[in-house]
């Protein structure tokens, strides 16, 4: 009875530590999906900010260019000597020196054309440093937003890490009270199996029959 009692308890055991377990791996399914589903979100997240911030800086630069262009003028302010040629030409031009004046006219665009190219290599040298500047501030930009989101997703896995390892905490935990409560039991029934199997052993030492007691009877 009490080597009966003894097996009926460790089963006992065993079946509570594998219902136990089988929650565990039914509830760690639920919580792989809720942390995947969760994970997605963020990622989504993720990449609509970085989405809005590149629009953004798409937006910010065709904004720049058009005020450059505006506050830039294509067309250089000619200096005082081109200015002064100018108007010699068109007094030659009123008195009939015709010669002279398509002398200075030459000189004039050819000053002009310098003067432009000056401009242009100026100009385009300003749009330039603007829009590198610019670059920069959205570089700068973006490394922050890749920080924030990087921070984000350490922090998430930490999170998950976290609760999974209290789930794992609460398992274990739950084994070993299943564990600390059969074995007080077992240990109740142990007393019984011993005495048993002690008057098990005492009874057949008794009921054997003795190495002269065969011999006799062999005579």
């Amino acid at each position: 009875m009490e080597g009966n009692n003894l097996m009926s308890v460790c089963s006992q055991q065993q079946d509570l530590i594998n219902k136990t377990e089988e929650e565990f791996q039914e509830k760690l399914k639920n919580f792989m999906e809720t942390w995947e589903s969760k994970t997605k979100e963020f990622d989504d997240h993720a990449n609509q900010l970085r989405a809005q911030l590149s629009q953004s800086q798409v937006d910010e630069l065709e904004k720049l260019h058009k005020n450059l262009e505006t506050t830039l003028r294509s067309k250089a302010k000619f200096s005082t000597t081109v200015l002064n040629l100018r108007k010699r030409q068109e007094q030659l031009a009123k008195i009939h020196q015709y010669k002279e004046a398509q002398d200075t006219l030459l000189q004039v665009q050819k000053l002009e054309e310098i003067e432009q190219e000056c401009w242009n290599q100026k100009r385009d040298q300003k749009i330039a440093a603007s829009e590198s500047k610019m670059v920069n501030k959205h570089k700068i930009e973006k490394e922050a937003l890749e920080k924030r989101i990087l921070s984000g997703i350490e922090e998430l896995m930490g999170q998950k890490e976290k609760e999974h390892q209290r789930m794992e905490q609460r398992l274990n935990n739950l084994k070993r009270d299943i564990e600390n409560k059969f074995t007080s039991q077992q240990k109740k029934c142990k007393p019984g199996i011993v005495a048993l199997n002690t008057a098990i052993e005492k009874s057949i030492i008794r009921y054997s029959p003795s190495k002269q007691n065969i011999k006799s009877n062999l005579n």
